[in-house]
């Protein structure tokens, strides 16, 4: 049984999906030394998202809104109806109210634009595996 202290000592368990290398490689270097975060594994499409997060035991989900294959919002759904304590936090390059909405309509706890995520990246993380939302400028 975990005991409170436990619980708050444990790091929280990241996964990153994007398209692009250069993005993951970046999430990782902003995040392999901040203290209470763990990069569990990394992926390059949403096929893979449930598969993923079952590997890795993920507690939040970075997830890029705009990849070609399947669609990521679909994704995210069927991800949360199969592990519903995963937390997703949205990273787009966009900053378009009309998708903010929509993504967090279909589930997500939160939403970064790329331009400035990687200066509020950890904190977000933790924001949203906290159940807090996230968007941009707030």
């Amino acid at each position: 049984m975990t005991t409170k202290k436990e619980a708050k000592g444990k790091s929280i368990r990241v996964l990153c999906v994007d398209d692009h290398v250069e993005i993951r490689r970046l999430f990782e270097l902003v995040l392999k030394d901040q203290k209470g975060i763990e990069i569990v594994g990394m992926a390059e499409s949403a096929e893979e998202l449930e598969k993923e997060i079952e590997a890795a035991q993920a507690e939040v989900v970075v997830l890029d809104i705009s990849m070609p294959g399947r669609n990521p919002v679909d994704a995210m759904r069927d991800a949360k109806a199969a592990f519903p304590g995963v937390r997703f936090l949205i990273s787009s390059s966009y900053d378009d109210p009309g998708m903010i909405e929509r993504v967090l309509q279909a589930g997500a706890n939160g939403y970064l634009v790329k331009g400035s995520a990687f200066d509020e990246l950890a904190e977000s993380i933790r924001r949203v595996r906290r159940d807090e939302q996230v968007l941009p400028g707030k």
